[in-house]
C-alpha cells in the first residue's frame, strides 16, 4: 500500500536535497572541497525535491503538464532534459 509521508518526514528530505547558499558559503569558506562538491550537487537534487507543500507540488505539475509537455514535443527529449537542468541549477546559481 502507498503512504504520503508524515510533514516531519517530508521536511527531513527536502532539507536533505534542497540548495542553500548558506551551507554552500560555508563550505567554500572552509575550503571545504568535498562539501563544496555535496552543495552543488544539491542545486541538481533541489530541481526535484524542494517543497513538501501539497500546492506548490501539484502546481509545478499542473505547469509541466500544461507547458512542458508541448516544449518536449518541440524540442525533443534530450533537449528539453538539457533544458530544465540547466534552468534549475541556473536557478541555484542566481539564488546564491
Amino acid at each position: 500500500a502507498l503512504s504520503l509521508p508524515s510533514q516531519e518526514q517530508a521536511a527531513v528530505t527536502v532539507e536533505r536535497f534542497s540548495f542553500t547558499p548558506e551551507r554552500l558559503s560555508s563550505a567554500l569558506a572552509r575550503s571545504d572541497h568535498l562539501g563544496t562538491a555535496v552543495e552543488i550537487l544539491r542545486s541538481v537534487s533541489s530541481i526535484f525535491v524542494h517543497s513538501y507543500d501539497v500546492w506548490h507540488v501539484g502546481l509545478n505539475m499542473a505547469f509541466l503538464a500544461v507547458f512542458g509537455i508541448a516544449l518536449e514535443r518541440r524540442l525533443g527529449q534530450w533537449k528539453y532534459a538539457t533544458l530544465y537542468g540547466a534552468a534549475g541549477v541556473l536557478t541555484c546559481a542566481v539564488y546564491f
